[in-house]
């Protein structure tokens, strides 16, 4: 059995951070894009990763600073993700 490596790359749809996501999800890891306001980017991030390997990217939505963004994003990567092994911050 093999097991999917996972990684949650933070404000993953600008420039560098961006380029680290891709260089992950090349070495095989399925790659949640964190991103605060930059839904178009990340979404279009996530769609060219895709089109490489379907369903190995997805977007997630949350700011950071806000307590609450957190708690749900961290409910939401610990219910959908259960082999997340990696954070990019």
């Amino acid at each position: 059995m093999t097991t999917v490596k996972t990684a949650l790359i933070t404000g993953a749809a600008q420039r560098l951070v961006a380029a680290i996501a891709t260089e992950l999800h090349g070495r095989g890891y399925q790659v949640i894009l964190h991103y605060r306001s930059s839904s178009e980017k990340a979404t279009a991030l996530a769609a060219s990763l895709n089109a490489s390997r379907e369903d190995s990217a997805h977007c997630v939505q949350a700011d950071l600073c806000q307590h609450n963004d957190v708690i749900t994003m961290a409910d939401k990567l610990i219910s959908e993700y259960p082999t997340l092994g990696v954070v990019v911050n």
